[in-house]
């Protein structure tokens, strides 16, 4: 039997979109992730939710979601609020954005002791931290 001839498609992604539609906001929402945070100087693992979009300028037709997990892929040390920051800045690099955010969720555990009897707890604090670029140049985080 003979194998079939190998079907070239052309690569529509890359061409120039005529259409002049620029796109707010394309990503990745609710992306369950584990990271972990630098906490006074010690790394503590965690599970993250995690909210990551650009927006595309008016002649792209649309990103690779792939690429959001190759930027996560890609940390490799504690996140502190300055490595977060630094995160945001690549994820428009990497797609090839100006604009964008990246919203962080995970639980933290601090150990505390009741008023009372004083005996010690961990009690978990939901932590949001969330960074973003407009196209503008602006930033907050």
């Amino acid at each position: 039997m003979n194998a079939p001839e190998r079907l070239l498609f052309p690569d529509i992604q890359s061409r120039i979109d005529s259409r002049d539609i620029h796109i707010d906001g394309v990503g990745i929402k609710g992306l369950r992730y584990p990271i972990s945070i630098s906490a006074r100087g010690t790394p503590v693992p965690t599970i993250a939710a995690l909210s990551l979009t650009v927006g595309l300028c008016a002649s792209a037709k649309g990103t690779h979601m792939s690429r959001f997990v190759e930027l996560l892929e890609a940390q490799t040390g504690a996140l502190d609020q300055a490595r977060f920051k630094s995160l945001v800045f690549d994820m428009l690099k990497r797609l090839g954005a100006q604009s964008g955010a990246i919203e962080i969720r995970f639980p933290y555990f601090l150990t505390k002791a009741a008023p009372v009897s004083g005996a010690n707890s961990r009690l978990d604090y939901e932590v949001c931290w969330r960074g973003s670029v407009s196209a503008g140049g602006g930033y907050a985080f």
